[in-house]
């Protein structure tokens, strides 16, 4: 029984990379046509290097979750030239 089963999630998994390759794609397709091409590239482009980017500004804010710093001004009372 537990074989099945796990078949149904590596099954269930494959069907959603399916989905999401279909959505992309006719995402990418749907802008060629109806913008430009260019445009579906670039949009599929920012799609795939967006995690990329997001990691690059906020691999710092666990960090500063830990020292107790949640927002931008908490850096000014950190230094000392709060209000």
């Amino acid at each position: 029984l537990s074989g099945s089963f796990d078949k149904f999630y590596v099954n269930y998994g494959y069907f959603m990379m399916v989905i999401t390759a279909i959505a992309y794609f006719g995402r990418i397709i749907y802008l060629a046509i109806f913008q430009s091409p260019s445009v579906g590239l670039v949009w599929g482009f920012k799609i795939i290097t967006d995690p990329f980017h997001d990691i690059k500004l906020y691999w710092k804010a666990p960090f500063d979750l830990m020292r107790g710093i949640k927002y931008e001004h908490d850096y000014e009372e950190l230094r000392g030239a709060g209000a």
